[in-house]
């Protein structure tokens, strides 16, 4: 997680990361295989979009969407 923290940072402000991971008992996980970034401002938001956008990590290309807040604060991760 640490890493996603610097490497947000990098575009701004960051309020919270999230990644979700699977439940001990193998029942659905929503969002296992995403993170979410939460910037302080849509400033931060659109540089992170622009940067992060099509980059590699760990092998996997990056897709970045913006999400529902609302969805977030609830913690619903179904992305």
């Amino acid at each position: 997680m640490e890493d996603m923290r610097l490497e947000g940072e990098r575009y701004g402000s960051l309020t919270s990361v999230i990644i979700p991971r699977p439940m001990a008992d193998d029942a659905p996980s929503p969002g296992v295989g995403s993170v979410f970034l939460e910037f302080s401002d849509t400033i931060g938001a659109s540089k992170a979009r622009v940067g992060l956008n099509g980059r590699k990590f760990g092998g996997n290309e990056v897709v970045v969407a913006y999400y529902p807040e609302n969805k977030f604060a609830q913690g619903e991760y179904d992305a």
